[in-house]
């Protein structure tokens, strides 16, 4: 979903002493907001862990946003990410005639397919049009869920180098480390690791990437040597993390 935010301004009236008479005094307060990029609501975001191999007492702070005082009404228009199938005759090449949906639709589908050139430009449509580049679409699969599904470890690189946020995660809670494990995809892993991202963080079902990794393990069984390297690597992860 798309949100596109108009603020209004209020103005007050009051009126003077008897005998004079009544003037306006408008009182407007200029809002700013605090970013030009355009938000996609379902995306949520967590804070990965960065205290692998420390005391389970040391707590990450967060900080909270306050709301905008100056902020008497805000009227939300939605664009809908269930819409109709993206052309891909034109391949999106003039994006000031693609919707918005179209565009993270075709970053979305870039990420899947692993093609960095393709990729690049479709983060390049995002960036003219002041899209983000963690806007989710369906079940709230971002680009970067996609990279992490199918391994594509160097379009996470490069969304890391445009400052992409990493850390939303999926309406099941899922993280891009629960994609990777539950892929079984072990570099991709091995490079989120690295990052930060924790092993043990759980998604909406309570199950944390490992889990996911002995999952497909177990149905795989052995015979998928990436599906159990990438279950050695969670595992050694996981007992050197609290």
């Amino acid at each position: 979903m798309v949100l596109e935010l108009r603020r209004t301004i209020v103005c007050t009236s009051s009126g003077s002493g008897s005998g004079s008479s009544g003037r306006l005094k408008s009182n407007a307060r200029q809002v700013r907001a605090s970013s030009s990029l355009k938000q996609f609501p379902d995306t949520k975001h967590v804070h990965r862990s960065h205290w692998h191999h420390q005391s389970p007492n040391q707590n990450e702070s967060e900080e909270n946003n306050e709301a905008d005082v100056g902020i008497v009404n805000e009227d939300l228009t939605e664009i809908s990410l269930a819409g109709g199938d993206v052309p891909s005759s034109t391949g999106l090449e003039d994006d000031r005639s693609a919707s918005d949906v179209e565009l993270v639709e075709e970053l979305i589908d870039r990420a899947k397919s692993g093609e960095l050139a393709a990729f690049q430009r479709a983060c390049n449509q995002m960036g003219r049009r002041h899209l983000r580049l963690d806007a989710p679409g369906y079940m709230g699969w971002t680009a970067a869920h996609w990279a992490a599904r199918e391994g594509h470890v160097h379009l996470l690189e490069h969304l890391t180098a445009l400052h992409a946020n990493l850390d939303a995660v999926d309406r099941k809670g899922d993280s891009l480390l629960h994609k990777a494990a539950a892929n079984g995809q072990h570099q991709a892993c091995q490079w989120l690791l690295k990052r930060g991202f924790n092993v043990k963080m759980r998604n909406n079902n309570a199950l944390t990437p490992l889990d996911l990794a002995q999952e497909l393990v177990a149905v795989s069984g052995r015979s998928s040597a990436n599906a159990s390297l990438c279950e050695i690597i969670l595992s050694t992860e996981y007992a050197n993390t609290f």
